[in-house]
């Protein structure tokens, strides 16, 4: 399976678990953090509207969780690593990511007398 057919399968299943609770949120947002070859899903939270709350429900977590890994840039977690927010519309299905690399920077100066 491709990997964006993967994706969209993921969040297929995410919208229709998200789409059954009750009350059905209306935005998830996603933290994630990652470095020296390891990196996780720090925080998972779900908005009703403007009331914020954790997504307890094991599965609707699980769900987020499967779909978000599938939008993780190559290499997120390795060496400087990566971190970032996913922000997920429940009701539209629109998701806005927002992703920040870290890095090390070397500059090499010669100076010849």
């Amino acid at each position: 399976m491709s990997a964006k057919k993967k994706e969209n399968k993921e969040k297929t299943a995410m919208l229709k678990i998200l789409g059954g609770m009750k009350p059905v949120p209306s935005k998830v947002v996603v933290k994630y953090d990652g470095f020296g070859d390891e990196g996780d899903i720090s925080e998972i939270l779900v908005f009703f509207g403007k009331e914020q709350k954790e997504l307890i429900n094991a599965v609707g977590r699980d769900a987020v969780m499967e779909y978000v890994y599938t939008l993780l840039p190559d290499g997120w977690e390795d060496n400087e690593g990566g971190f970032g927010l996913i922000e997920i519309n429940v009701k539209t299905g629109k998701v806005a990511a927002r992703h920040n690399t870290r890095y090390i920077e070397s500059t090499m100066m010669t100076i010849r007398d």
